[in-house]
């Protein structure tokens, strides 16, 4: 419904033609269709308990809450509407419930669900079986009785299953109206014009409802109408009306005054008729028998109903035209009505207030008789008739301000205008719309629309009037640009009389020193947060000598604190319903009244409590003019506006204390309209957590200025400050956080008097689904589900702990058993190397000598082939240690491996005769392959040996070697035995794990074969499995990828023989001297034995010896061995190394170490050579002999001239002339782009004549100082070309050339390109 606006409608003596009447105190409004009224013809009225007006119209049912109506109309196939757009008759059975009379049926409206019920009493409840009129009553049981006219009387009866009409015997259903009396007595006007009494009751314990005749009431005459209000009957005959009082049996006259009587309506004893042509409305005290005109209704207003509500408000309804509101309303303004708007006012002598307008010149006005008596144009002298402002002087005499040109004066006493008369030569003074007086009267200033201040001089001589002998405009502009506009709205004099406050539009308050001709402009800041506006519509000074300004933007106060001007707060600042003011009027107590553009607020001097005025409290219109305020000597307050003025006395401002009721109108959640009795129990309104916006609309019972009326709320737990929402009345709540609350909203009457009342409504809202109570208990069930699960699963890693510990303590010892097993093979293995070579040295010695017979060669050449049996079985162990730390590193070569599996098999053919095993070998067609040959031996080897260590005896072994599809190799051994369990297979490459004894005797497992195997598989690039079937065979399955072949080397094998031709020198026929090193004797003395028919052989047992040796005698060569009791061989090497007199000799370590690690290590600490033992004498003596020959070909160099010379470029040059060159270049790079460097730059640095350099340089390089400078630049502009993406010209200025030709020409001399060929050249 669009918001109601109110066509009110003040009946004066010359409107109405009413005649010493009480007419000015009643008021008239009007609603029709523009204000939502659903048609203009009004049929009937019932004012429910609630406060609501129900209006039934000829198109539809209205609701009326005194903002906005709500309309009911039928609607086809909705069994939820009202029967028919028709209505005659409205009753309230109860609070909720409302009956309605249509035009062929009666409704029956429930107000929890909203919803219509039809009903067809006297048609069988049929809605097609014709037409039938109701009339309605109700008992004192609160029961609905309908009269069905031309066919009887129907009682309604509410049932659990089903609500109908029963049938009521008796009654005359002949009838035109009915009323019903608290004893149950029917009053019915029949269609003879009689009045019948009849007494509703109950036959057979209230089962048949019975209408008993009485005696007929006694009529004068036919009965035009009746009414009944309390125990009176009021008879209607149209020119009489007649009172019956139906407990005593009286009988009176009504005196309406009216020659006939047309409409009745009563309220609380109080009757109100109308006159048959309906132009009177009269009302009648039954409690005093007196009776009082309202007034006259609109001319030709046809009345078709007429109903006394709350509020001592009439409602008329009318035919065509709406209906009327008629209430009796005193308001606290008086207001005087204009064509053009006011704009300002003054005081006559005589006390006439003279009323500026903005096109109607000057209103006089008689505050006595309250009428404006004259006026005062342009045709009685006045410059404009659009008067801006006017100021009286001491003198009484009134200055006029207008749009036009000059200014008006009139002076006291006289009726006639004056014009203010200015020097010839001054400025023209046009739209005044400010004045004010200083210095005694003797100064003007007038306060113009572009125009600026102006100051005029005046000078009064009596009879001649005023003259202005001196003029002075200020523009906002140059010195006077503090001014800051040239519009001056408002100009207030203060205590100084040099001191004036300048009202400006958009330039803020300015203050002008008079005296001093100076501007200040107010600064715009203050201690307030709000933002100062600078357009100024109004001010004025308040008695406790603040400064009051009004703009467009609000209300702000100016104070002089500390001896600074600045804005300060007050109390009800932000109170204003509308933030331009107009104008500012401060009365006697203190209070300020400040006109806007809606209306008039009073703010409390002290509370700062405000209270508003608009049009509906009988203000001329809710939009004021600027400037447009007064108050004279009588306390009245004058403030004028666009559509005339309004005056009053603060001290008799009375507002109606009337107390209406609230409701809650509506409720909305989420944007959808909810039934309020649905989602409201018990005045709790229960929210789900997914309900975040929820909006409630009140409405209050007052029906006079409904539209004024405010609201403020709180929110209990929330805050205690009350929140105001204006004239709003519907409150919006947003994301309320789970929990309990009480909404509490207070509110005012129309005329804005807080109600004691207020109204309370509890709220609850629900936690969200995930935090309700069963959610909770769900929670605590899976905390205490997850609590036991996590608990079991502690215990159960606690059992696992414990379990993983045992076993990791068991694994721990096991590896230390095993890596103690380890450790005592590889020291076994180290010691074995000490004999392996006393034994594989002299059986070397001895063949070598090649005197032995051919048996003792025999048996000495086995004995030096076990030994190397021995040493390569030693290997094997050492490279188990080295793949399980992981220093095993492969070396790819292509290898015939039927030729290598082959010889393997041969190893193990006597063991397999011994043993009765057959042994059976399937190699396919292999071609070469890539791999490592030793790791593949190992593997090979490993896995063979295995099998025969657990295969019985009469066994089998089978060995299958396959070339795959893929270009594996896939190696399979299968041996007849006990077999493996799934277990005993995930465990067989652990190395701790031994699953029986071996077969072969004298053997011993260490466990270590099948995961050596496995690890050297895997370091392959392979895999490895077993299979197996327990009491017959074990396979295990290898299968090989090939490696990449290194690149081929170009240098030639370094273990191929290198010829010296050494050349002779003395140190040729000395005999050198090795000291030998050894902790072993039986190693000492064989390398004694081998070295001595060559060297002069020193021995020492450790290194300690060793050091001592080498402080007596310089050796030449020292050969050592690495592992040694106190100072080992390494440590050895780095005390020669150490120091300056032995770090010059050559060091052989002779070690049992076999690993390229342990090669690294000996060179990295200073050896020269490393020889591993078993050795052979041989390599031995090659080794020491090179090792001598090149210490006597470096001595032999260095001690020749050759040593002190080099080769540059094809020319030989000693050290001192390769420093001087260097430092020529280095020079010449350092100054390259300097093309002023010369031969003479590079003499002067390197200190050398001109001549001399000249000289060196042609002798060193060929070429002449010059020369050399332009190949060095040119070297360095190659580079630049080959390395930057510069631009040749730039290439060409950072090497130091100037001419461009001359760089291209030397460049292409030396490189045979040009510059960019040279830079294409060498980009490809």
């Amino acid at each position: 419904m669009k918001p109601l606006k109110y066509s009110l409608i003040v009946f004066l003596l010359c409107l109405t033609g009413l005649a010493s009447l009480a007419g000015e105190q009643y008021r008239i409004g009007r609603l029709s269709n523009e204000n939502g009224l659903s048609n203009n013809s009004v049929n009937c009225f019932c004012e429910d308990s609630r406060h609501r007006l129900w209006i039934g119209t000829w198109d539809g049912l209205n609701v009326y809450d005194g903002r906005e109506f709500q309309i009911y109309r039928h609607r086809r196939n909705s069994s939820g509407s009202i029967g028919n757009n028709i209505i005659r008759q409205i009753i309230e059975q109860d609070s909720l419930t409302m009956w309605i009379v249509t035009n062929d049926c009666v409704s029956r409206r429930d107000e929890r669900t909203g919803l219509f019920s039809n009903f067809y009493p006297g048609r069988d409840n049929n809605a097609m079986s014709g037409h039938v009129s109701y009339i309605l009553g109700k008992t004192s049981g609160n029961e609905i009785l309908v009269c069905a006219k031309q066919h009887g009387f129907f009682l309604y009866r509410q049932g659990v299953k089903e609500s109908k009409f029963i049938p009521v015997v008796g009654g005359n259903p002949r009838i035109l109206s009915m009323l019903i009396d608290d004893t149950d007595r029917i009053f019915m006007l029949t269609e003879s014009r009689e009045i019948l009494c009849y007494r509703f009751v109950y036959l057979k314990g209230r089962e048949v409802p019975m209408l008993v005749e009485e005696s007929p009431v006694k009529t004068q005459c036919k009965v035009s109408d009746m009414s009944l209000t309390g125990n009176v009957l009021v008879i209607n005959y149209g020119s009489i009306v007649e009172g019956l009082d139906l407990h005593t049996g009286e009988r009176y006259g009504i005196e309406t005054g009216l020659p006939n009587v047309g409409r009745i309506a009563s309220r609380e004893g109080t009757l109100y008729l109308t006159d048959r042509n309906c132009s009177k409305l009269v009302s009648y005290n039954l409690r005093t028998r007196l009776g009082e005109t309202i007034g006259s209704l609109p001319s030709k207003t046809a009345v078709f109903s007429i109903y006394a509500g709350s509020q001592d408000i009439l409602w008329v309804g009318t035919d065509g035209r709406g209906l009327l509101k008629i209430f009796e309303y005193a308001s606290p303004f008086r207001t005087v009505h204009t064509v053009y708007p006011v704009r300002c006012f003054s005081k006559g002598e005589d006390g006439t207030i003279l009323v500026g307008t903005k096109g109607e010149g000057i209103k006089l006005f008689d505050k006595r008789k309250r009428d404006v008596l004259g006026e005062i144009t342009a045709t009685q002298g006045l410059i404009s008739n659009s008067v801006y402002s006017m100021r009286k002087n001491s003198r009484g005499d009134i200055f006029i301000g207008t749009e036009g040109k000059g200014i008006n004066y009139l002076v006291r006493g006289e009726k006639s205008l004056r014009k203010l008369y200015f020097p010839a030569d001054s400025i023209t003074v046009k739209s005044v719309y400010s004045l004010n007086f200083s210095h005694g009267d003797s100064v003007l200033w007038a306060g113009t629309s572009g125009g600026g201040l102006i100051r005029m001089k005046l000078k009064y001589l009596r009879g001649d009037g005023y003259t202005v002998y001196d003029v002075r405009q200020y523009k906002a502009s140059g010195v006077y640009s503090a001014l800051g506009s040239n519009i001056i709205y408002s100009i207030v004099r203060s205590v100084d009389q040099d001191v004036l406050w300048l009202g400006t539009r958009g330039g803020g308050v300015v203050k002008f020193d008079s005296g001093k001709e100076r501007f200040e402009s107010i600064p715009n800041y203050s201690d307030l947060s709000k933002e100062i506006n600078m357009d100024v519509l109004s001010m004025v000074r308040g008695t406790d000598g603040s400064l009051w300004v009004g703009t467009s933007y609000g209300l702000n106060r100016l104070m002089t604190e500390e001896g600074q001007i600045r804005y300060t707060s007050f109390p009800g600042e932000d109170d204003l319903e509308d933030s331009a003011v107009h104008g500012i009027v401060e009365d006697m107590a203190g209070n300020l009244w400040i006109s806007t553009g809606n209306g008039i607020t009073c703010i409390d001097g002290h509370s700062g409590r405000s209270v508003q005025y608009t049009s509906l409290n009988g203000l001329q219109n809710n939009e004021f003019s600027d400037g447009a305020y007064f108050r004279d000597n009588d306390k009245d307050i004058f403030f004028g506006g666009v559509a005339g003025f309004s005056y009053f006395n603060p001290d008799e401002m009375s507002l109606r204390d009337y107390s209406p009721q609230i409701r809650l109108a509506g409720l909305r959640i989420n944007n959808a309209e909810l039934n309020v009795y649905d989602r409201i129990k018990q005045n709790v309104l229960c929210l789900d957590y997914d309900e975040a916006h929820v909006s409630l609309s009140f409405c209050v019972g007052d029906f006079i200025n409904n539209e004024n009326c405010i609201f403020e709320y709180r929110i209990s737990s929330i805050s205690d400050e009350w929140i105001s929402n204006g004239s709003n009345s519907s409150i919006s709540l947003t994301r309320l956080p789970p929990g309990r609350y009480r909404l509490d909203v207070r509110y005012t009457n129309g005329d804005r008097v807080w109600c004691k009342s207020m109204f309370s409504l509890n709220i609850r809202m629900r936690h969200p689904w995930w935090f309700s109570g069963w959610a909770v208990i769900i929670y605590l069930m899976l905390a205490i589900f997850i609590a036991y699960v996590v608990c079991s699963i502690i215990r159960n890693r606690i059992r696992m702990s414990r379990r993983l510990l045992l076993e990791h303590v068991e694994k721990e010892q096991q590896k230390k058993m095993h890596e103690s097993q380890l450790n005592f093979f590889e020291n076994i293995a180290h010691e074995f190397f000490t004999p392996l070579t006393l034994i594989y040295g002299p059986a070397q010695q001895l063949l070598e000598r090649g005197e032995l017979d051919n048996y003792a060669k025999k048996y000495v050449l086995l004995i030096k082939n076990n030994a190397e049996r021995m040493q390569q079985l030693l290997n094997e162990l050492m490279a188990f240690r080295k793949a399980d730390k992981g220093y095993t590193v492969l070396h790819a070569e292509t290898l015939n491996l039927n030729s290598m599996l082959n010889s393997i098999i041969d190893n193990f053919m006597l063991l397999a005769g011994e043993n009765h095993i057959q042994l059976s070998v399937r190699i396919g067609e292999m071609g070469s392959f890539n791999t490592d040959r030793n790791v593949l031996e190992k593997i090979f080897f490993n896995l063979i040996s295995n099998a025969f260590k657990y295969t019985p005896a009469n066994g089998y072994i089978k060995i299958y070697l396959e070339r795959q599809a893929d270009d594996t190799v896939q190696f399979r051994v299968r041996n007849s035995g006990k077999g493996l369990t799934e277990e005993q297979c995930a465990e067989a490459f652990n190395r701790f794990r031994i699953f029986e004894h071996t077969n072969q005797k004298h053997a011993i497992s260490t466990g270590i074969g099948l995961n050596l195997a496995k690890e050297l598989s895997e370091l392959l690039g392979g895999k490895i499995s077993v299979e197996s079937q327990l009491n017959e065979y074990v396979e295990f399955n290898v299968v090989l990828p090939q490696l990449p072949m290194p690149e081929k080397q170009s240098e030639e094998d370094p273990r191929k023989d290198v010829t010296f031709n050494l050349p002779v020198s003395q140190d040729r026929h000395r005999k050198f001297t090795v000291l030998v090193v050894e902790d072993d004797y039986n190693i000492r003395d064989l390398l004694l034995d081998i070295l001595s028919s060559k060297y002069t052989v020193l021995t020492a047992n450790d290194g300690l010896e060793a050091l001592r040796i080498l402080q007596q005698n310089l050796p030449d060569l020292v050969l050592c061995d690495i592992v040694m009791p106190e100072l080992d061989g390494l440590g050895l090497i780095d005390k020669i190394r150490s120091d300056e007199r032995t770090a010059h000799l050559p060091i052989v370590s002779v070690s049992a170490k076999l690993s390229m690690e342990d090669r690294i290590e000996a060179v990295e600490h200073g050896a020269d050579a490393y020889i591993t033992k078993p050795f052979n004498p041989r390599h031995v003596l090659a080794t020491i002999g090179q090792l001598l020959n090149k210490r006597t070909i470096m001595k032999e160099y260095f001690n020749s001239a050759r040593s002190d010379v080099t080769v540059r470029e094809g020319v030989t040059l000693h050290h001192e002339d390769e420093r001087l060159l260097n430092d020529i270049v280095g020079f010449i790079e350092k100054n390259i782009d300097d093309d002023a460097l010369n031969p003479t730059s590079i003499s002067d640095f390197i200190g050398m004549g001109k001549t001399s350099l000249y000289e060196k340089l042609k002798e060193l390089t060929g070429k002449t100082p010059g020369e050399y400078i332009r190949m060095v630049r040119l070297d360095h502009a190659s580079k630049l070309l080959k390395t930057t993406q510069l631009t040749v010209q730039e290439v060409m200025y950072k090497s130091g050339f100037s001419s461009k030709s001359y760089f291209y020409k030397e460049f292409a001399a030396r490189f045979g390109y040009s510059p960019k060929e040279y830079r294409k050249a060498n980009s490809l």
